[in-house]
């Protein structure tokens, strides 16, 4: 994608009917660090009910697996 698509404004409505307008490349990293923040919980979560050694959480490693027919 072009830099300059990056630097457009998206105007969209939130779930509660608010109008809203963010940079193209706000949204993204938005989106990049809220899965972060939900992998850490998940992780927590499995911590929390004894498991020491958890699985990966990783996209990557999930599309390889699925990639080797895991």
């Amino acid at each position: 994608m072009p830099e300059q698509e990056l630097s457009g404004m998206v105007k969209y409505q939130s779930l509660n009917g608010t109008e809203n307008q963010n940079f193209l490349h706000e949204i993204l990293s938005h989106v990049l660090l809220h899965s972060t923040f939900h992998r850490g919980q998940i992780v927590h979560m499995l911590r929390q009910l004894g498991l020491s050694e958890l699985p990966a959480t990783d996209y990557i490693v999930y599309t390889r697996m699925r990639a080797a027919g895991k």
